[in-house]
């Protein structure tokens, strides 16, 4: 898709030819880029494709509203680790550099007097693309859920994203469920965004998983 989106855009079909220029040029690298890291970095694992892991993805639903591209991405996957576990990985926001695909940085900028209530910093990208963007986050370790609301970025206008960490009926396997609306303000960024989007948000939840396997492992041994 990304090659095709490439030649679309050489082909000056796709954008009108006064727009093919600097924000062109850097949005054919960004697909480019992330087509070649994602050939590297496979969004179906073969370690975390097992009998008892489980994926179902809906799919997104793009749309324009004032020139925006508005999108939705609802993600499901049942894999043999606690809740608990999960929780605690996609909770710590602040080590999201540490092992998520494309994120420089994570940063806590704020914490509220409302109770498990922050502002976060994450920094995204590679190659030329590169996006700052602030959200509150809000934890309800409870109910093992994880949601995060848009504060500030150049490129999105709106983004809304829900971590549901939830227990089956073997106490030993979660049932994650994620679920993201965005809107994006540039409809150059727009075009590549919606290439890749979909791709990327696949081997984020394959970061994921691996990191609360990887924590799993280190506690049996310790």
């Amino acid at each position: 898709m990304a090659s095709t989106f490439l030649r679309t855009i050489r082909r000056g079909t796709y954008l009108c030819p006064r727009l093919v220029s600097r924000d062109a040029r850097t949005v054919m690298a960004t697909v480019g880029s992330f087509a070649n890291q994602s050939a590297r970095w496979p969004s179906t694992r073969p370690d975390l494709a097992t009998p008892n892991s489980r994926t179902f993805i809906s799919l997104p639903i793009p749309s324009l509203l004032n020139g925006e591209l508005e999108k939705t991405l609802d993600m499901y996957r049942v894999v043999p680790l606690t809740p608990e576990l999960m929780y605690k990985v996609v909770s710590d926001v602040e080590s999201y550099e540490e092992f998520l695909p494309f994120c420089c940085r994570s940063t806590i900028l704020r914490q509220h007097k409302q109770k498990h209530t922050f502002d976060a910093q994450l920094t995204v990208g590679f190659q030329v693309f590169q996006e700052k963007y602030t959200s509150r986050v809000r934890l309800d370790p409870e109910a093992l859920i994880v949601k995060a609301e848009l504060l500030d970025s150049d490129l999105f206008s709106r983004m809304d994203s829900s971590w549901h960490l939830q227990r089956t009926s073997d106490p030993a396997h979660c049932r994650i469920a994620f679920h993201v609306e965005f809107s994006v303000k540039s409809p150059l960024h727009a075009a590549a965004i919606n290439t890749f989007f979909e791709d990327l948000s696949k081997q984020q939840m394959d970061a994921f998983v691996r990191r609360a396997r990887a924590l799993h492992q280190n506690s049996i041994k310790s």
